[in-house]
């Protein structure tokens, strides 16, 4: 028997063990609920990373800088480039 299963086996003939495991849930719920929202936010940093160079993009190429050069300097594929 490892560890854990006996220290379990402990806390539930102390009649505690139904408490650590809903501690355990909720940390593991919480931890959870912190690792989405920076997903979430690291998302959102790149999409607003790319809506700011598509904007980039659209003035330089309303200003009639040629495409090849709006390429270089914001990185988007031609093809994007194209259908903006």
């Amino acid at each position: 028997m490892n560890a854990t299963k006996e220290f379990y086996e402990v806390l539930e003939r102390m009649g505690v063990a139904a408490e650590f495991e809903a501690r355990g849930i909720e940390k593991g719920i919480e931890k959870g609920i912190e690792k989405g929202i920076e997903k979430g936010i690291e998302k959102g940093r790149e999409e607003g990373i790319e809506k700011g160079l598509r904007l980039t993009a659209t003035n330089l190429k309303k200003t009639g800088m040629p495409l090849n050069q709006i390429a270089d300097v914001t990185g988007l594929p031609m093809a994007e480039l194209e259908g903006l």
